[in-house]
């Protein structure tokens, strides 16, 4: 709820367990209705070779609905689309073998602290359950300011930081700008979904300097 404060958007919630996610029938026709009500344009996921069950199950239960968003007998009471969405996965924590690059960056430099923000919304997971899985001896701060500080140097930076792989992948997308992206989030394309060129993709994200 604090985050759809802070965000000023609209989510829904499949209840399912922490931990207990399975990559099953009941939950691809879930995500699968989803995808058809909200008529996605992009729909962003888990990489498939994610550290967390949650997260790969998830992954595949996107790529599984990515084809079969639009077969008509499909979930036939939910109507097919007659255009699949861009299916993207965000950049895991480990490296992916198979496709080192991503296929897309997006500039984050000047809302770095907006991020911060709806991270730190999330408290039992930043400030509780983070620090006491990784073993962290950092030592939380107690202001708001402080936390925003702290989110910003410890999840922001650090994970949208421009890898030496991204910076051909920057300079495509921003060109003569590409020197003033400091901070990114990379993203790789499903190919089970729509099939894109780069004028596609630059009208998907219409971010990206002409």
């Amino acid at each position: 709820q604090e985050v759809k404060k802070r965000m000023n958007c609209e989510y829904e919630i499949l209840n399912n367990e922490d931990g207990e996610l399975e990559a099953n029938l009941k939950n691809r026709m879930e995500v699968i209705r989803l995808i058809r009500e909200w008529k996605a344009d992009i729909v962003i996921t888990h990489p498939s070779y994610d550290y967390h069950p949650d997260h790969r199950n998830t992954s595949l239960l996107v790529q599984d609905a990515a084809f079969l968003v639009n077969v008509p007998k499909i979930l036939p009471e939910v109507p097919a689309l007659t255009e699949s969405p861009l299916f993207l996965y965000t950049r895991g924590r480990y490296a992916d073998r198979q496709k080192p690059n991503p296929d897309i960056v997006v500039d984050i430099t000047p809302v770095v602290r907006e991020k911060a923000y709806i991270i730190d919304a999330h408290a039992s997971q930043i400030y509780e359950w983070l620090p006491w899985i990784n073993r962290s001896n950092k030592i939380i701060p107690d202001t708001q300011e402080e936390k925003i500080e702290y989110i910003l140097k410890e999840y922001v930076l650090k994970r949208g930081e421009i890898k030496e792989k991204d910076r051909p992948v920057v300079e495509k997308w921003y060109g003569s700008k590409a020197k003033e992206v400091k901070t990114i989030e990379a993203f790789e394309i499903c190919e089970f979904g729509r099939s894109v060129d780069d004028r596609e993709i630059r009208e998907l994200f219409p971010m990206f300097p002409k």
